[in-house]
């Protein structure tokens, strides 16, 4: 998989060409902090650990997630809303 440099949301959908773009999604989009990512791999005695093996959209840092909950946020154009944690 080869992230992106830029891709389109598409409301009510998720994001062009994410498979599973479909409507009547509960979880649009997914975001995961890098921090996270980074306290995982430590956890599991790992060099690294590929966000696309966790299956999240969007990785960002610096930014606590937790907060934005219940929250309108933007990414770049598109207007998110944190919902909840995908499972």
């Amino acid at each position: 998989m080869v992230p992106p440099g830029e891709v389109s949301a598409v409301p009510g959908r998720g994001l062009d060409g994410d498979r599973f773009n479909a409507a009547n999604t509960e979880r649009e989009v997914t975001l995961i902090q890098s921090e996270h990512i980074e306290a995982l791999a430590s956890l599991l005695d790992r060099d690294s650990v590929e966000p696309p093996m966790l299956r999240r959209n969007i990785v960002v840092r610096g930014i606590n997630l937790l907060a934005l909950k219940g929250r309108a946020f933007r990414v770049g154009e598109a207007l998110l809303e944190y919902t909840g944690r995908a499972e």
